[in-house]
């Protein structure tokens, strides 16, 4: 259920400091343990869980250990300053002579203007509300019952003062209202009685039925005998004792002589034959409730013992008496009262207390004056705010006024005017609201949805929900953790304004009851969160000299001071106890939803000023912020792609290849130049020599003229948006692959030249020392230069991008390649086998041994054989998704791919024809394999259970020239994974073209040292997984492809889950002849989707819901991942506030998704959190779901719960998946705060459930 009353809120929190545990148990704080047994949820709405302690007692190793209380709102975080507590010392003193002090004039002419201005503006918006109702519901007459409405409704409210009441009596005014309804006449002819109209009748039908100025008296108890129990006398003994008590009861009434009584319960005959004598009216058997309104209204009290009965307790009214209406045939038919065709009213008129009325209604049908009642009695709901408004708000415009301001009456009148123009034209002119400065943000507490303006109930919109929160700054404690409250105004979850100012503002007896402060008001925040806006309240305690006055007389004061102004320009105003009446929910509704509210000077009257209330020693200060909840942005389905992302990164590819080419350029034209010295210095050199120098020279130059043309800004179509970006990237490798030919011709040449030699190759020593020297210079200086591997960003702007032509570098391409041997078609292995292996394509192209050209390509292996010239493949032995996509490109892949899928779908046919009754059935065979490879086709490949797994090999020549590096892919779950990859992403090509590059990211804050990287279009994110990590994932895969396939179908629930796009083994072996330089490797890897691509992230965090060893040390670091106890760390000063729906999104996500995950065993996973502040975005994901439940983790569990290690008490971070999910899913809803919003918050879920 919601969370209780104000005055819950505003007394109970200060209450005499008491033992026993205070709201932070409740609502979790920094001590405890997470994930430590606890009760169900205990607030639907509310972060707290039950006595669910959040986190566990100290922080791990390297973590701080005096974490503060998380979760309290960072608006107004520190003490406030106690230059702005100081008190206007100009006063408008509303029982001085007007004529004394002109500013005293002024202020008085402006009130009685805002006055009337407001009365007016009030009666328009009444009108408004009625005349939307009568429309609504089709009554007939409805202009004439309009007015009729409007006065009555008026008058009655008029006729309801809180003041007069007790304490305790409700605050709603239509608790105070009676409406009966009398099926004859017409319109005109219903009224309203200053009194209690109600269905009953006396006792007798001798007793007085009009009784002027009757003496009443009202008994709670029943005026009967009590037979003694177990005591045996005779009938006549007992009779007479009966009538004797009977008698000195009546007696001890009947001294006060009182002409009326009302009794709750029953009066034995003899006492009413005895009452009847007297002359006195008696009516029976009425409900406690009619009890309470009648003595409100005569000022009667309820005896309910006949020895209590005092002079005192009697009450009057001006007129009691009995009506009987004859029943129209249809109030008959409805109301089933066969045997009587009358309803007998009685009167209580001309009460002397403003405690309600009554109204009498005629002049329609029955089945309109039921719904007449209805609007009536909203009718009064709404007059009687206004009559409060009307005292309340023209205060609050004077206690904002600056003695100097220019302003004059009239504009600001017509100021008010204005606002409430403004909020007319927004609300499209139909109010649900009971305030005329209000816009329509509430939603029907019947589940209506914003902007539901045809409710025949509008009352069903008059609340609004709040995040209440209280913290103690100094000590850095959250003493009460914010808990979302359904306040209805005026209703039983509201109080009045000056009842909760007293129950605020500082008292010497109370103190917070957390067990960790006690200190008093004065030395906490609250704060009261809704939609946009938060409303912070701080009070302060004054001494004693610096009293206000009038304390004794119930004077409260109040004031605004606006921005950039001083106490001394302010003027305090005494709030009469009427204008107090007014709701608090409506009060802070003022600072949510009436934006359009201007003070004199044309600021916002609740949003811009600081406003103040003072009592006595005590001063409250309410100010107003804008927030800014962020949405929760959960993986897309399918994935998104970013056209300029890709264009940036495309145009540092570019600039890289760009680099590589001039680089190359460069140093041939140097060993072009020194050959053409060598051959001008000899006197041996022949003219044949020189003209092949001046050949390759000129080809050289066109080479590079070629490549200018290429790369020039007025061509750059290779740098482009859109889904040509992807061949643009095998682009780049082809101007790559290119010039590693070209260079390899050019050494030959000049190698050819140099040695004068006309009609021979050049000696294989000779070469390789030349090439072998100019390519480790070349290789140093790359290295130097940073560049391996990596994309250079170059300042010159003409290198920032490349133009394709490719009909240019295809014709200039002349590579022989050797044939690989294909497989065999046919050749199928065993279904048993695991592992699909394909034939290695291991042979080298023979040109390109001889020439050692692999050297050439130190930045990447461009001179593979690939499937197709027109999309060229690098493979960069330090990028191992370069490897993976090189292995998917390949021709030999894909025919197994096919193989396999066939198979997997031949099983589904034949599985489908053995359960099929018509088996046999060749044609229904044959529909049933159409309708395999049709529709269902993507289905059944993802679902097949078929350990598809592609191991694909080759081999390339290593740095040296002469020795041969061993390449090695294995693709687990190939067809699974590619079905994943079209569905949820945009296929197999666009996964190549982001594989094609990426670099390692080194992250502060993650401790497994694992392998990281992401590839260049910050697409996806590579991770390594551990021995167990990949036998796991191996063993619960095809769940997850199960689940996955869920997702496709489903959209309310969307999934938390970072996708697995592929899960490859890489191995890469180096010839022992690399003398050590070259390390072999050997890793497992998974690809998932980078859940921050393209959002702007100024902090990440990974979540578990643990303190143990989750600190980051270093949280300033670049690149840091926060944890859990960073998080903790600054959320006192910095809460993530998140949306009301987006949180309820989350939370549905996460429990179907760790709901998931527990049943396959698999724990350790993380919340993976991105703050997207300029796109307002809480970023997430769920990661590192892989790991299973084992027997060494249950180890590990044991050790950590027996304190072996350090640490005894704490709950260990690894448990139980059904326990760790538990402690996951409270922790993560702790640590979002939840905004509420114009809807009812969704009823937290069940943190156990499955």
């Amino acid at each position: 259920t919601m969370a209780g009353s104000y005055v819950e809120h505003a007394s109970s929190s200060w209450a005499p400091m008491q033992d026993g545990p205070g709201s932070m148990d409740r609502a979790g704080s920094a001590k405890g343990a997470l994930g430590s047994s606890s009760s169900q949820l205990q607030s639907a709405n509310s972060c707290s869980y039950g006595n669910e302690t959040i986190l566990e007692e100290d922080g791990g190793s390297g973590g701080k250990k005096d974490n503060k209380d998380l979760l309290a709102l960072g608006i107004g975080s520190e003490e406030v300053q106690d230059d702005v507590w100081s008190v206007p010392s100009q006063v408008l003193d509303l029982t001085a002579d007007i004529g004394e002090n002109s500013l005293q004039v002024k202020l008085f002419r402006y009130l009685q203007k805002l006055g009337n201005e407001f009365e007016a503006l009030a009666g328009e918006h009444l009108k408004s509300i009625i005349r939307t109702l009568l429309a609504h519901h089709s009554i007939d007459s409805h202009e004439e019952w309009l007015d009729i409405i409007q006065e009555t409704v008026t008058r009655a409210a008029a006729n309801i003062d809180r003041l007069e009441m007790p304490g305790n009596a409700p605050q709603d005014p239509r608790d105070y209202i009676k409406v009966k309804r009398v099926g004859s006449g017409k319109p005109s002819d219903s009224y309203l009685v200053k009194g209690l109209v109600f269905s009953k009748n006396i006792a007798h039908r001798r007793m007085p039925s009009d009784i002027k100025s009757p003496k009443i008296l009202l008994l709670g108890c029943a005026v009967e005998y009590e037979r003694m129990q177990n005591r045996l006398s005779s009938v006549d003994i007992l009779l007479e004792q009966e009538r004797e008590h009977l008698r000195l009861s009546v007696a001890r009434i009947l001294q006060y002589r009182p002409t009326l009584i009302f009794v709750e319960k029953t009066v034995a005959r003899n006492a009413q034959e005895l009452l009847l004598q007297a002359g006195v009216t008696l009516v029976l058997k009425v409900k406690p409730s009619l009890m309470n309104h009648i003595s409100r209204l005569t000022g009667s009290d309820i005896v309910q013992n006949l020895a209590d009965i005092r002079p005192d307790n009697f009450g009057t009214c001006d007129h009691f008496y009995v009506k009987t209406f004859k029943l129209s045939p249809e109030e008959v038919a409805l109301e089933g009262k066969l045997a009587s065709k009358t309803k007998t009213l009685l009167f209580l008129d001309g009460c002397p207390y403003k405690a309600g009325c009554s109204i009498i209604l005629k002049g329609s049908s029955l089945s309109s004056l039921l719904i007449l009642k209805k609007i009536i009695t909203f009718g009064v709901y709404a007059a009687y705010h206004h009559k409060i408004e009307c005292k309340f708000l023209p205060l609050q415009c004077i206690s904002a006024w600056n003695p100097a301001s220019t302003v004059t009456s009239d504009k600001l009148v017509k100021g008010l005017r204005q606002s409430y123009d403004r909020v007319r034209d927004k609300n499209a002119g139909c109010e649900i609201s009971i305030s005329p400065f209000m816009l329509n943000t509430g939603s029907s507490r019947e589940g209506g949805h914003r902007g539901h303006r045809e409710s025949s109930d509008i009352g069903s919109f008059q609340h609004f929900f709040v995040s209440l929160a209280s913290r103690c700054p100094s000590r850095g404690l959250l003493c009460e953790a914010p808990s979302v409250h359904d306040i209805a105004f005026y209703e039983s979850s509201d109080v009045s304004l000056v009842r909760f100012l007293r129950a605020a503002l500082p008292e010497p007896n109370r103190h917070c009851p957390h067990p960790r402060c006690g200190d008093g008001p004065s030395k906490h925040i609250r704060a009261y969160v809704s939609g946009n806006y938060c409303v912070t309240l701080t009070v302060k305690e004054l001494a004693d000299e610096n009293a206000l006055p009038g304390k004794e007389a119930n004077v409260i004061w109040a004031w605004r001071q606006g921005p950039h102004e001083a106490a001394k320009d302010c003027i305090r105003v005494p709030m009469t106890l009427e204008a107090g009446q007014i709701s608090l929910g409506i009060f802070l509704q003022y600072f949510f939803a009436a934006p359009t509210l201007k003070g004199p000077d044309g600021h916002r009257l609740n949003n811009d000023f600081a406003c103040y209330f003072g009592i006595g020693k005590g001063i409250a200060r309410f100010t107003c912020e804008k927030i800014k909840p962020l949405g929760v942005y959960l993986p897309p389905i399918p994935m998104t792609y970013n056209a300029e992302i890709d264009d940036k990164w495309l145009i540092n590819e570019g600039s890289e290849v760009l680099s590589f080419c001039e680089d190359i350029f460069g140093r041939i034209e140097n060993m072009i130049g020194r050959v053409k010295h060598k051959i001008k210095s000899s006197t041996s050199s022949s003219k044949e020599e020189y003209v092949k120098i001046k050949e390759l020279e000129e080809e050289v130059k066109q080479e590079r003229q070629s490549l200018e043309a290429f790369v020039s800004p007025k061509s750059r179509s290779l740098i482009n948006f859109g889904e040509l970006s992807q061949l643009k990237v095998f682009e780049m490798n082809r101007v790559r692959k290119k010039m590693v030919i070209f260079a390899s011709s050019c050494i030959s040449k000049t190698i050819y030249i140099n040695d004068g030699l006309s009609a021979q190759t050049p000696g294989h020593s000779r070469q390789k020392s030349l090439l072998g020297n100019w390519l480790e210079q070349v290789r140093d200086d790359v290295l130097q230069n940073g560049s391996k591997g990596e994309a250079r960003e170059k300042e010159d702007p003409s290198s920032q991008g490349l133009a394709s032509k490719k009909s240019e570098t295809a014709d200039n391409l002349s590579i022989s390649h050797a044939s690989s041997s294909g497989r065999n078609a046919n050749s199928k292995q065993s279904q048993s086998q695991s592992l699909q292996s394909m034939k290695s394509a291991t042979d080298p192209i023979p040109h390109f041994k001889t020439l050692n050209t692999s050297a050439l390509s130190w930045s990447g292996r461009f001179t593979l054989p690939q499937s197709t010239e027109e999309k060229v493949v690098a493979v960069y032995d330090d990028e191992p998704t370069s490897l993976i996509g090189y292995v998917l490109m390949s021709n030999q892949y894909h025919e197994r791919l096919e193989e396999l899928k066939q198979e997997s779908l031949q099983k589904s046919v034949e599985n489908m024809s053995t359960s099929s009754p018509s088996a046999g059935d060749q044609s229904n065979a044959t529909s049933q394999d159409s309708a395999v490879t049709g529709s269902d086709t993507a289905k059944e490949l993802i679902l097949s259970e078929d350990t598809t797994h592609i191991r694909h090999s080759f081999e390339d020549f290593a740095k040296d020239g002469q020795s041969k590096v061993h390449f090695q892919v294995t693709v687990y779950y190939a067809t699974q994974f590619q079905e994943i990859r079209r569905l949820f992403g945009k296929g197999d090509e666009t996964f190549i073209h982001s594989l094609l590059r990426c670099k390692k990211w080194e992250t502060k804050g993650g401790k497994s040292n694992a392998y990281f990287a992401k590839t260049l279009d910050d697409r996806f994110v590579v991770k390594q997984m551990s021995k167990t990590e990949i036998s796991s994932f191996l063993t619960f895969a095809p769940s997850y492809f199960r689940y996955m396939n869920t997702k496709l179908d489903s959209t309310k629930e969307r999934c938390c889950l970072a996708k697995i796009f592929g899960v490859y083994q890489v191995v890469i072996k180096h010839p022992s002849s690399a003398g050590g330089a070259s390390k072999d490797i050997r890793l497992d890897v998974m690809i998932m989707e980078n859940i921050f691509y393209a959002k702007a992230i100024s902090r990440i965090y990974d979540l578990k819901g643990s303190i143990r060893s989750r600190y980051n040390a270093e949280p300033t670091a670049s690149n840091a991942v926060l944890l859990d106890e960073n998080l903790l760390e600054i959320l006192p000063a910095s809460p993530i506030l998140v949306e009301q729906d987006a949180r309820a999104k989350l939370e549905r996500s996460m429990w179907k998704d760790t709901s998931f995950l527990a049943q396959l065993g698999v724990m350790d996973y993380s919340l993976l959190v991105g703050i997207d502040e300029i796109n307002g975005e809480l970023v997430v994901g769920i990661i590192d779901y892989i790991r299973q439940y084992t027997w060494d983790k249950q180890l590990e569990t044991w050790v950590k719960s027996s304190g072996i290690l350090g640490g005894a008490g704490k709950v260990p971070t690894i448990i139980s998946p059904k326990q760790y999910m538990k402690r996951f899913r409270i922790a993560m809803m702790v640590y979002f705060t939840l905004v509420p919003s114009d809807e009812p918050p969704e009823d937290s879920l069940d943190p156990e459930a499955m």
